[in-house]
């Protein structure tokens, strides 16, 4: 009878650990545009302080997958030592445990965001989403629970030779469980997201404004989707033979789900920011714009071909004053720029004088 198949030895270590520090890196760019933003408007909040803790757990599930794949943890369990089987096993439970937690932290950050927006605009949606964020905090509890509760005693989850004489759980418990779980974390991504819509329709703002802020958002639904996408993986909890290789699909959605969670949170705090960026660019380009129209037309009057006026004067002299004891003033403006010298008579003349240059370039005394 010919023995089975081995699958290849590939070892993904690499692209995980690119993978995850990649997540880590970026989100940690916004958190910190975040609590940047809501320092120069008005101070640190209940939900940044959600999603900071975020992405501190976030960092450490990052570090221990990092490690994981260093030593191999993401290879096929068949090439692997019963050592390293034990010690990758038991740090994708404890990561899973994280992850679970911390998209919690992470709906709650959105969701305080979202009713910190409502304000008293409705006496229902409030006690309505409350509600809903304390569902989640029942179901991410027991589902952390049911974790390592589902063996007796739970070392036997990566310790194989513990195994024959503990008492465990059907194996499709704890993932229909988890599959609950991520269902309920879809819907609430796609209520915080989708909620604020008639809300915000009704305020009076122009149209564009209200339609730019049902989008930004609306980009939760993003992690929405990816909930959805992680209930069809988890059922590859149930392979505990080869559990090292069938989780890096889940851990590769959950990861997304908590990075787009943390990144579609903090975009909508980001748009005062965004709003004084636009209006320093704006002032800038105005600025340089003032400015090279108005050089630009003085040079383009300034080197005309120097010319007799019908009072015998020359534009760069006067009565033999030259410029360096003049005083020049320019005013333009879109239509018209007008240059006004004023030279020192003083030793000249014991009257007042100006001489105003107009486009003509006709030098009348005043």
């Amino acid at each position: 009878m010919s023995s089975p198949t081995r699958p290849p030895d590939i070892d993904r270590g690499k692209e995980t650990i690119a993978f995850f520090s990649t997540l880590c890196g970026i989100s940690f760019i916004f958190i910190v545009l975040r609590l940047w933003a809501r320092k120069t408007i008005r101070g640190i909040a209940f939900d940044d302080l959600f999603i900071v803790i975020t992405w501190i757990l976030f960092a450490f599930i990052t570090v221990l997958i990092c490690i994981l794949g260093y030593k191999g943890g993401t290879r096929h369990a068949i090439y692997l030592d019963s050592q390293h089987i034990i010690f990758a096993t038991k740090v994708i439970y404890i990561t899973q445990a994280f992850g679970l937690v911390g998209l919690f932290t992470g709906k709650m950050a959105a969701g305080i965001l979202i009713i910190r927006l409502l304000g008293t605009s409705s006496r229902w949606i409030k006690p309505f989403l409350w509600a809903l964020l304390g569902l989640n905090a029942v179901v991410t509890i027991l589902a952390v629970i049911f974790i390592f509760a589902q063996c007796s005693p739970p070392a036997a989850l990566w310790n194989p030779s513990l195994r024959p004489e503990a008492h465990c759980w059907d194996r499709s418990v704890q993932p229909k469980f988890i599959i609950f779980g991520s269902s309920l974390n879809s819907a609430t991504d796609f209520v915080l997201a989708f909620m604020p819509a008639p809300f915000i329709w009704g305020l009076r703002l122009p149209t564009r404004q209200r339609v730019g802020l049902i989008l930004l958002l609306g980009v939760g639904a993003f992690s929405g989707i990816c909930a959805a996408i992680r209930a069809s993986k988890v059922a590859s909890l149930e392979i505990r033979s080869d559990l090292t290789w069938a989780v890096f699909d889940l851990h590769a959605w959950a990861s997304s789900e908590i990075f787009l969670v943390m990144i579609c949170g903090s975009i909508p705090t980001l748009k005062p920011l965004c709003d004084r960026f636009r209006s320093k660019q704006r002032g800038t380009s105005q600025r340089s714009k003032s400015s090279s129209g108005t050089q630009n037309t003085i040079r383009k009057y300034w080197q005309l071909p120097r010319r007799e006026y019908p009072y015998g004067h020359e534009l760069s002299t006067l009565n033999n004053v030259s410029e360096a004891k003049t005083d020049t003033r320019v005013t333009a403006n879109r239509s018209n720029c007008n240059i006004y010298k004023s030279p020192d008579f003083s030793k000249h003349s014991s009257g007042d004088a100006e001489i105003q240059v107009t486009r003509s370039f006709q030098v009348d005394w005043q």
